[in-house]
């Protein structure tokens, strides 16, 4: 037989978990006949769920979790499952249980959670927790059960439990058991009546159902004198009456009555005496199973057999063995005998015993048979590790001090889960129960711990812990040459990376380290060989060398999308795209995030939060080339990506990208207002670069409305080394290029223009000339576009416009083939001058035009430019012909009548189209393609898919032809 376990998503996606099954499985209540209902106690339960939580608190013992499973057919909604044990002491590990079992009510809940739990850096608690309260409340009514809670001791898992409990949704009722009352806000929720509580004495048997299980249920003859005895002598206390009754089963009168007078003690003595009892009626085959298999939290045949026989390997598959046979019938016999065994699946192929009884029978194996105890965690470990649950199979290792073998799981986990999944606390406990000589000896545990360190940003520990991996693997005894050569190129690969990240970053050595690892390094070691590309990118980025930077880039994303991984393929192509940005390659920036996000979305991991970086790029493009409706849905949609728990750096990246879309389309003072709402976040998270960049781009957008900073103002000295240091990447670079190099200039030539001062925009146009040639030897087109667009305005302003005109035409060429318009929109009406200037005198006439159609109000500034001139040329006409036909056309919307146009009134849908996709609608009627629609409204492809997305989703329909048939039915058309 082979383990149960259920996978989340496909093989190969970075969502792949193997789950233990049994834990979702709500246990099965016993046959009716051996069942005393207990109506009281159910009553309260479902009088419960019309508050928050439901929680059943009491010693071992008192049925608990057997009152729910007796009260579970009978509950109005539906019901998930979680039974935790010790491992569960992880945030990531819990949370992925957690929402696992929510899948049972919805196959794909939670989707996106799981790849932000699976992201190298640590996300926010309440993040997390917001995001997952989020999704919940769409869900239809339901119950969560999380069974022996007692056992979480993480403080992070409380935190987030009590977060979920403040906000839970009315469709959601949480139950916990639990020997002690967990770490809640227990004493609000009770005053607040959120909270129904079943403890000890209610859980107590009184005496009428003491009487009622003797009777009925067991068919025990007791007088009733001799039944309050034992319900005196128990205190009502489930497992002991249940021992009881399994001792008095096939006595006579008189022994009856020596057993109930011997009966006496507390709660824990009279539970080991009764143990005794039963145990001594056992057969010595039985006894011995009870006792060896005592150490298994889960028993199945096999596992049970593999303890007892030695054999560790799997038997499924062909035949079974008699010893299988074997193990089936004690079950099968446990369970008949009610002898503590509780069944965890439908099936009966997976059981666990009663946790009380456990325990006593691991006390009774550790003083019978204390040497045995290690060789049977060792048989544990091997089957489980034959049978694909490494993190079991480390458990049992570490209970073994087989340390050898638990090192060697430990390290081929790392090797599985590197990148995606970091079980943080769960190798860190692993590590620590190691002895630590034991850990210093071996380099790739020292490098895991290096790892662990990085991960908290503790890069003094994970050099520490570096150089003991050296130090390890140069004292290691290895005949196998080729491991050691590729251990070191996994050391050297994380020293570069530690590097990228301190302020002590130096980009030289880093490059030298590189040369070194791919040296040593498998050519198959795919996510220590993508590490290496990363670094390499960031150090060539520092160097001004952006083509090298670009390539390593993209040699990362390739490794990292061979071996399935999202998170770091996703972060190699931002920064690849970014690169391709600051080069000027805007359509190739496009096409290499696209087929990203077809690359994910076939793994079935669109919803990742790293699909973030890919839709803020995105949105950076459509900006520039002014699609600043598709722009806003992709930046938005980054910014939702990013808050469902990934970095806070990235989080505030998006919000800056949004507040320039949103000054671009007019809307100067909401995008003043995500700047200060940034600042508590800079402050909160200590954000030291989002303080450095906040100054300046805020100084970009009061120059984008016309306000005059003061003339004195500079970033300060060594504004972009210091930014850089704060913030090391490619976003830092192009923030550093984007703002640092020009903000300063932009600012001189306001004042310049403004005083008509001769000497200052000379300055200007000398320094940005300077500029220019430096990002035209560091390949940085976009830097050497607006420089020479800046160049262009001074020289206007200084009234040369043969200069100013040339100027601009080498601008104007370089910018023409991939679009840009807000380069050039950006500078506001004083380019808009400049630029009738060159359509008068034939310069680049239509993309001129185009870039003037995109100023807001441009006709009012046309002709107050022309000042009785004569006309502008043909491009200008015809984007005016364009203007004012579109004017005509709002016109004719206005006074047309539901059944002859499409109006701007009542469209008798929940959701009204807006005036832009009645715009396109009534072109889609026409059977125009994306790219034909894109063209004749000056919008992106990509805006009209997003445009007809949402058509379809308020028309209710799934295709062109479906919309275009309901538009008419509806008079939209």
């Amino acid at each position: 037989m082979t383990v149960t376990v259920s996978k989340m998503d496909r093989p190969g996606s970075p969502a792949a978990h193997s789950f233990l099954s049994t834990k979702f499985f709500i246990p099965q209540a016993r046959q009716p006949q051996d069942v005393l209902p207990r109506p009281r106690l159910i009553e309260r339960l479902q009088a419960g769920l019309a508050r928050k939580l439901t929680l059943i608190s009491a010693p071992a013992g008192y049925g608990k979790t057997m009152l729910l499973a007796e009260w579970m057919p009978q509950i109005e909604r539906r019901v998930a499952w979680l039974s935790l044990d010790e491992t569960d002491n992880d945030l990531t590990r819990f949370l992925t249980y957690f929402i696992a079992a929510l899948q049972r009510l919805k196959t794909d809940f939670g989707q996106a959670l799981l790849v932000a739990l699976q992201s190298p850096q640590p996300p926010s608690i309440e993040r997390l927790t917001t995001a997952l309260v989020n999704e919940i409340i769409p869900l239809d009514p339901f119950a969560l059960v999380l069974d022996d809670y007692h056992l979480i001791q993480q403080q992070a898992i409380h935190t987030a439990i009590a977060f979920m409990l403040n906000h839970l949704p009315s469709n959601m009722h949480l139950i916990l058991t639990s020997r002690a009352d967990p770490p809640l806000p227990l004493a609000r929720l009770r005053v607040r009546e959120q909270m129904t509580e079943l403890r000890a004495a209610d859980l107590r048997f009184t005496l009428d159902e003491v009487t009622a299980f003797f009777h009925q249920v067991k068919e025990l003859p007791l007088a009733a004198e001799q039944i309050q005895e034992l319900e005196m002598r128990t205190e009502g206390w489930g497992a002991a009456l249940q021992l009881a009754a399994l001792s008095l089963q096939g006595l006579d009168p008189a022994a009856i009555i020596r057993f109930i007078g011997d009966f006496t003690g507390s709660h824990h003595n009279v539970f080991d005496y009764l143990v005794e009892e039963v145990l001594r009626q056992q057969p010595a085959e039985i006894h011995r199973f009870l006792l060896h298999t005592s150490i298994l939290n889960r028993l199945c045949s096999p596992l049970c057999d593999a303890i007892l026989s030695g054999e560790g390997e799997e038997q499924g598959g062909g035949g079974e063995s008699t010893i299988h046979a074997a193990g089936r019938e004690v079950l099968a016999y446990l369970e008949h005998a009610n002898l503590f065994l509780v069944p965890l699946d439908n099936r009966r192929h997976w059981y666990r015993y009663h946790h009380l009884f456990a325990e006593l029978l691991r006390d009774r194996l550790e003083q019978a048979h204390p040497s045995n105890v290690p060789e049977l965690h060792r048989r544990a470990s091997t089957w489980y590790e034959h049978n694909g649950l490494t993190a079991e199979a480390v458990q049992h290792a570490l209970a073994a001090g087989a340390f050898e073998q638990a090192a060697h799981l430990i390290e081929q986990m790392w090797l599985r889960t590197f990148s995606l999944d970091p079980l943080q606390h769960t190798l860190s406990s692993w590590l620590a129960s190691l002895p630590v000589e034991f850990v210093r000896v071996r380099p790739k545990l020292c490098l895991i711990h290096a790892w662990l360190s990085l991960q908290q940003r503790d890069l003094e520990a994970a050099l520490r812990r570096l150089e003991e991996a050296e130090q390890a693997l140069q004292q290691q005894a290895n005949d196998d040459l080729d491991d050691t050569r590729n251990t070191q190129g996994e050391i050297t690969a994380t020293r570069m990376l530690v590097n990228t990240m301190s302020s002590h970053f130096d980009p030289g050595r880093v490059k030298v380290w590189a040369q070194e690892a791919l040296e040593w390094l498998r050519p198959d070691n795919a996510p220590y060989r993508g590490v290496v590309f990363g670094a390499l990118a960031i150090a060539s980025l520092h160097q001004g060398d952006v083509a090298r930077a670009e390539q390593a880039f993209a040699e990362a994303a390739t490794i990292s999308r061979g071996i399935g991984n999202v998170y770091v393929t996703l972060a190699a192509v931002i920064g690849q795209t970014n690169m391709q940005r600051a080069r000027g390659a805007l359509s190739l920036a496009l096409a290499t995030c696209q087929q990203a996000l077809d690359w994910v979305t076939e793994l079935g991991a669109e919803a990742s939060p790293a699909t973030g970086g890919i839709y803020l790029n995105l949105a950076e493009i459509l900006r520039e080339r002014n699609d600043l409706e598709g722009a806003l849905h992709y930046a938005t949609t980054g910014v939702t990506r990013f808050a469902q728990g990934t970095s806070q750096y990235l989080i505030a990246t998006g919000s800056l990208i949004v507040a320039r879309i949103k000054q671009a389309q007019g809307h100067s003072e909401d995008a003043f207002e995500l700047m200060r709402q940034l600042r508590q976040p800079a402050e909160q998270h200590q954000l030291a670069w989002l303080f450095t960049l906040l100054p300046v781009i805020e100084t970009q957008l009061r120059l984008a409305q016309g306000d005059l900073p003061a003339r004195s103002w500079s970033p300060g000295m060594d504004w972009e080394k210091k930014l850089l240091r704060q913030y090391p990447g490619h976003y830092a670079f192009i923030y550093a290029y984007e703002y640092g190099k020009l903000t300063q200039a932009q600012v001189m030539l306001a004042h310049g223009r403004a005083a008509a001062d001769q000497t200052l925009l000379r300055e200007v146009v000398a320094q940005l000339e300077q500029q220019c040639r430096a990002a035209q030897t560091a390949g940085l087109l976009w830097l050497q576009m607006k420089t020479t667009a800046l160049q262009a305005l001074a020289y206007h302003a200084l009234g040369d416009l043969a200069s100013a005109l040339s100027t601009l035409e080498r601008a104007l060429t370089l910018a023409r083939p991939e679009g840009y318009v807000r380069l050039f929109v950006d500078e506001g009406v004083p380019m808009a001058q400049l630029l009738v200037q060159a359509v008068r005198a034939g310069l680049l006439p239509d993309y001129a035009g185009q870039l003037l159609a995109a100023f807001p109000d441009f006709r009012f500034m046309i002709a107050d430019f022309r000042l009785g001139e004569e006309p502008i040329q043909s491009a200008e006409s015809r984007i005016q012909n364009r203007t004012e036909s579109l004017s005509k056309r709002d016109s004719d919307w206005a006074s047309q009548s539901p059944k002859s146009g499409v109006p701007p009134g009542p469209q008798n849908l929940i959701e009204p189209l807006s005036k832009r996709e009645l715009e396109i609608l009534s072109l889609l009627a026409q059977s125009l393609t994306n790219t034909e629609i894109a063209q004749q409204i000056y919008i992106s492809d990509q805006t009209v898919k997003v445009h007809t997305r949402n058509i379809y989703g308020k028309l209710g329909v799934n295709s062109r032809r479906q919309a275009v048939t309901k538009a008419r039915a509806l008079g939209l058309l």
